[in-house]
């Protein structure tokens, strides 16, 4: 997915809030794989996980807000990102800045 993302093609759409949700999503799917991935690896087995997943993706009322909070959840993780590089950034301007003089 990283690779996709980072594709010539891809990277003139980076800075747009489609890429940006786009991006989130596939996050999300991310997530869900992994966390799968951890409960058949030290919980369920792979016998338990298809009933598991019933349980949580099976049924709109459990799955839908499932997905909600985890998107929502990337959005932050995004957002947090993008303060602390723009905070950083700022810092190095004020660095040259203080050097120049």
């Amino acid at each position: 997915m990283k690779a996709l993302g980072r594709a010539p093609w891809a990277l003139c759409f980076a800075h747009s809030s489609a890429f940006r949700h786009l991006a989130a999503v596939a996050a999300t799917l991310n997530i869900i794989a992994l966390m799968c991935v951890n409960l058949v690896g030290f919980v369920v087995g792979l016998e338990g996980l298809p009933p598991l997943l019933f349980e949580v993706f099976g049924q709109a009322q459990t799955a839908l807000p499932v997905l909600i909070a985890l998107f929502c959840a990337v959005q932050l993780m995004f957002a947090q990102r993008s303060f602390a590089q723009t905070k950083a950034e700022a810092a190095v301007l004020e660095t040259k800045h203080d050097r120049a003089m």
